[in-house]
């Protein structure tokens, strides 16, 4: 074998350990952005639950707030009966109970609908990126395989050429 052939095999034997090294410090970046993005997801998931459970915790408050309002309603409702209209600001309690627990009606409901948008929204969110990320992950794992395959035919190659 000639110096000027040794030199090219060796040449292509740092060549090729070049772009391994480059390979895997992709692999190395690729994996870390994409462990980057799963925890930007999962914080987000987490973020989304605390809402959720922000407005599960108000519901059960305007609940509790709504029966309070119910059982003022009955007392002020039995104490006008009796009183037959002789007090003016139990019947405007009245009023005032009746519009509270309309308004914390009203709440509740959009509470229960923000909660039920939310959880859909999170679940396809979810669902949605999950498959991104395997998509990505597959694809990467392709990419990987193929780039070895091609490294390692040219390392037969490299290493037919010593020969």
């Amino acid at each position: 074998m000639t110096q000027e052939h040794e030199a090219t095999v060796v040449k292509m034997t740092q060549e090729h350990d070049a772009a391994v090294s480059i390979l895997t410090n992709e692999y190395s970046t690729n994996a870390a952005e994409f462990t980057q993005r799963l925890d930007t997801e999962i914080q987000s998931v987490s973020t989304l639950k605390q809402n959720v459970e922000k407005l599960r915790t108000k519901l059960q408050e305007e609940q509790l707030a709504t029966n309070q309002i119910a059982e003022l309603h009955a007392s002020t409702e039995s104490k006008l009966r009796k009183e037959e209209k002789s007090n003016k600001k139990d019947r405007a309690r009245l009023i005032e109970a009746v519009e509270k627990l309309k308004q914390k009606l009203a709440n509740e409901d959009q509470l229960r609908q923000e909660l039920e948008t939310s959880k859909e929204q999170l679940q396809k969110k979810l669902e949605a990126d999950k498959e991104q990320l395997q998509n990505e992950l597959g694809d990467t794992k392709k990419e990987l395989e193929e780039e070895k395959k091609a490294l390692e035919a040219e390392k037969m190659i490299t290493v037919q050429l010593k020969e």
